[in-house]
């Protein structure tokens, strides 16, 4: 009967509880008590899960729930107040902003003019980077030089003596500048020759011009010019004989032919002289006194001078061939005066220039271009509206920055309209970073040159695009300055501001204070007053 009773007990204990027994039943039962717990812990946090989502829920449902009172009060209109802005010290300047391109000046290609089918450089080519002044040699072709001179046109014909036009213009003006006489004149004269005889000579070459080799000339001739003055002292030696016998032709005859004739009108004379002493017959004495007048009509043909007109016809043909001589003698003279070559000028503008590209190789022959220039010194290129370029003026300061923030200064060269513009409604075409890919475009340009660069600098600026300022005007230090829209005008023209207590203060407690106004720009304005109410962080009404 025990053992039916344990059977039982057996049977009724709960499903997965083993029954307590010796120490191996104790081990087998410990894995089921461990599941039993794990279910009771996970069904806490889920509970406590769905307790914090509802939570959450019902913060965010109170949201969009608004009471009655909450909703008037949210729209509610302000309470009526000024708007106001403090007074601030700052410094006020008037300034002109743009963008400048950094480069050299724009770059030249050089074509020399050829004098000859084959033109040989035979020597003086310059390395890239060189620098190029007034008088220097940029070539030597074919033995002769290639002279830089300052000037816009391009050496486009030879020019000598007599010849007329522009280009002799550049051509004094350029002698002028670098010491040499010339004449004020558009005409190449005798003096515009010796000038570029004494250039040449200064350069150590034989100045152009001459039809005879460098040994066979003389100061200020050739062998033509000799054969001419010859020719002339030739022409003059005659004139001087043709004159002479002239002269002698001219002069009263002497000799016996004379003094018998002179004798014989004596003789006649004094026999008419004793009749008519003597009272003689009228008959006898009209016989004397035809006899005195046959006397003097043979004395006078014997005092007669030679046929002057044969003389006369020699001189004037001796003057002529005078006249002959010295035409040819000038002639010769112009011909053996320096003239100036298109091959041996190159006319730069803006000298010095800077050697970019160098084309053409000693002892080969010329290339088109010879070499390509730009400008010596970094040049910032930069446009200026209509507005702004009035306010810009040849020599004045303006300040820029290179990479790093550091600033520099420039000082303007020019200010010029530009040659093309764009139309308003055109938009600039624009690269991948925003920035603009035209060069500078609005209506003027203005140039300046920067002032004492480093060589790294210079580096660093070279086809960079900079941030220019010029400045107009500027209080040179901080003043009381208060937004434009403070400024009030009383009825008696003057400027006034209004103070208030605060920020949105009430109207009626603010005070019209009248004020001096100073420099105006970027919006704000300098304010001069000596009440004790205008001071730094007072408000100030710019709106109600």
């Amino acid at each position: 009967m025990g053992k039916k009773l344990r059977d039982s007990a057996a049977d009724t204990e709960p499903e997965g509880l083993e029954p307590e027994g010796d120490a191996g039943g104790e081990t087998a039962s410990a894995p089921g008590a461990e599941r039993l717990q794990w279910r009771d812990k996970r069904l806490v946090v889920l509970v406590a899960a769905v307790a914090v989502v509802f939570l959450l829920l019902g913060i965010g449902v109170m949201q969009f729930i608004v009471s009655p009172a909450e909703l008037a009060a949210r729209t509610a209109p302000p309470e009526a107040g000024v708007v106001t802005a403090k007074i601030e010290e700052r410094v006020i300047e008037n300034t002109v902003v743009t963008r400048a391109d950094v480069g050299y000046a724009g770059a030249v290609k050089v074509k020399i003019e050829s004098g000859a089918e084959t033109a040989i450089v035979t020597g003086r080519v310059p390395k890239v980077s060189s620098v190029l002044n007034a008088q220097d040699l940029a070539l030597e072709v074919s033995g002769r030089p290639v002279i830089v001179l300052p000037g816009d046109l391009p050496a486009y014909r030879d020019l000598a003596v007599g010849s007329i036009g522009p280009d002799v213009v550049q051509l004094h003006t350029a002698l002028a500048s670098l010491g040499y006489a010339v004449d004020n004149t558009d005409t190449f004269t005798a003096t515009t020759a010796q000038a570029l005889q004494a250039l040449y000579t200064n350069l150590g070459y034989p100045a152009p011009g001459s039809d005879a080799p460098v040994g066979d000339r003389d100061e200020g001739g050739d062998g033509s010019a000799r054969a001419a003055e010859r020719a002339l002292q030739e022409a003059n030696d005659a004139l001087a004989a043709a004159h002479a016998a002239y002269a002698a032709g001219s002069q009263p005859r002497s000799g016996s032919a004379v003094i018998e004739a002179q004798n014989a009108v004596a003789s006649a004379q004094r026999a008419l002289d004793t009749a008519v002493k003597a009272q003689a017959p009228a008959n006898e004495i009209a016989d004397l006194e035809g006899d005195v007048a046959l006397a003097q009509a043979v004395l006078a043909e014997a005092q007669a001078p030679e046929d002057l007109g044969t003389l006369a016809a020699e001189v004037s043909s001796a003057e002529s061939a005078v006249a002959a001589a010295q035409d040819d003698l000038a002639v010769a003279n112009e011909a053996a005066l320096p003239g100036l070559p298109a091959s041996e000028a190159m006319f730069l503008p803006n000298l010095p220039r800077r050697v970019d590209e160098v084309n053409v190789e000693r002892g080969k022959s010329l290339s088109d271009p010879a070499m390509v220039v730009s400008g010596n010194t970094l040049t910032l290129t930069g446009s200026l509206t209509k507005q702004a370029a009035p306010m810009i003026e040849e020599g004045m300061e303006a300040t820029f920055s290179v990479t790093g923030g550091e600033e520099l200064t420039a000082t303007v060269r020019s200010v010029s309209k530009a040659k093309t513009q764009k139309s308003s409604d055109e938009s600039d075409e624009r690269d991948e970073s925003g920035e603009s890919t035209d060069a500078p475009s609005g209506p003027y340009l203005v140039q300046l040159r920067p002032e004492k660069l480093t060589s790294a600098q210079t580096q660093a600026l070279r086809d960079s695009n900079v941030r220019v300022r010029f400045e107009i005007e500027s209080t040179g230090g901080e003043v009381l300055a208060v937004p434009i829209a403070a400024i009030t005008a009383g009825p008696d023209g003057s400027s006034r501001i209004e103070i208030a207590p605060s920020q949105n203060a009430d109207p009626d407690s603010t005070e019209m204070i009248e004020v001096e106004l100073g420099l105006s720009a970027q919006g704000f304005v300098e304010v001069i007053s000596d009440d004790p109410l205008v001071e730094p962080g007072a408000h100030v009404v710019i709106g109600r």
